[in-house]
C-alpha cells in the first residue's frame, strides 16, 4: 500500500501529459500507416477499375465499328438482292408478254394487243390498282398477274384486283368480258387448284417455256365490264 502511494506521488501532471502524448503519437503513427495502406489499396483498385473501363470503352468502340461494317454489308447485300429480284421479275414479265398471246390463241382466245404496267388512279392521284400485263381484243381482255412465286394470298389479291377493275375500269376494258390469269415460275399444286377453282388461268414457266396448265375443258370466270 505504501508503494502504491509512492508511485501515485511520482505521477505528476507533466508526466501524465507526457504519457498521453506518447500514446497519442503511437496511435497517430499506426493510424497514418493504416491510412497509407488503405490509400494504396484504393489507388490500386481505382487503377484496375480505370483500366477495365478503358478496355470496355475500346471494346464498345470496336463493336460499333463492326456493327457499322455489318450494316453496310447487309445494305449492299439487300441492294444486290433487290436489283437481282427486279431484273429477274422484269425478265419473267417480258417472257410472259412475248408468249402470252400465242398461249391464249391455242385456247381459242385471239388477243391482238399487249399493254404492260398499267396503273389506275382516282381523282386524287391515289392508286386504285396496278396491272402487270393486259391482253385485249375487241370483245375480251385478260388481266395477268406475274410473280416469281405465287402464294394463296396472291390469288386472293388478284381476285380483288379484278373486282376493282370491274368497279373502276380503264378505257381498254370497257364493254368487254374480263378474264383473270396468274403466271409464276413457282406455283405449288394447292395454289394452282385454288386459282383454277376461282376461275383463273394458270401460266407456268418450265425452264424457258411457258404453258397454260388448265385443262382444255376449263371454263374461266367472266367479269363483264359495262
Amino acid at each position: 500500500m505504501f508503494q502504491i502511494f509512492n508511485v501515485m506521488e511520482q505521477l505528476t501532471y507533466e508526466s501524465v501529459l507526457n504519457l498521453i502524448y506518447q500514446q497519442s503519437t503511437i496511435f497517430s503513427a499506426q493510424l497514418a500507416a493504416q491510412s497509407k495502406d488503405f490509400s494504396a489499396q484504393l489507388a490500386a483498385q481505382s487503377r484496375d477499375f480505370s483500366a477495365k473501363m478503358e478496355e470496355m470503352r475500346n471494346s464498345h468502340i470496336q463493336l460499333e465499328k463492326s456493327l457499322v461494317q455489318l450494316e453496310k454489308r447487309v445494305s449492299q447485300t439487300n441492294k444486290t438482292v433487290a436489283d437481282f429480284t427486279n431484273s429477274y421479275g422484269e425478265a419473267v414479265e417480258e417472257s410472259v408478254r412475248m408468249h402470252a398471246k400465242n398461249l391464249f390463241r391455242k385456247r381459242g382466245i385471239i388477243l391482238n394487243e399487249t399493254l404492260p404496267r398499267i396503273v389506275k388512279e382516282d381523282n386524287a392521284d391515289r392508286k386504285l390498282y396496278e396491272i402487270d400485263l393486259l391482253l385485249v381484243n375487241t370483245t375480251c381482255a385478260v388481266v395477268v398477274e406475274v410473280k416469281h412465286k405465287f402464294k394463296p394470298d396472291d390469288v386472293d389479291n388478284h381476285l380483288l384486283r379484278l373486282e376493282k377493275i370491274k368497279k373502276n375500269p380503264i378505257s381498254s376494258v370497257k364493254g368487254k368480258i374480263l378474264y383473270g390469269a396468274i403466271s409464276a415460275t413457282i406455283i405449288h399444286s394447292e395454289v394452282e387448284k385454288m386459282a383454277m377453282k376461282n376461275g383463273l388461268f394458270v401460266i407456268k414457266h418450265h425452264h424457258k417455256h411457258l404453258s397454260i396448265v388448265n385443262s382444255l375443258n376449263f371454263k374461266p370466270k367472266e367479269w363483264t365490264i359495262f
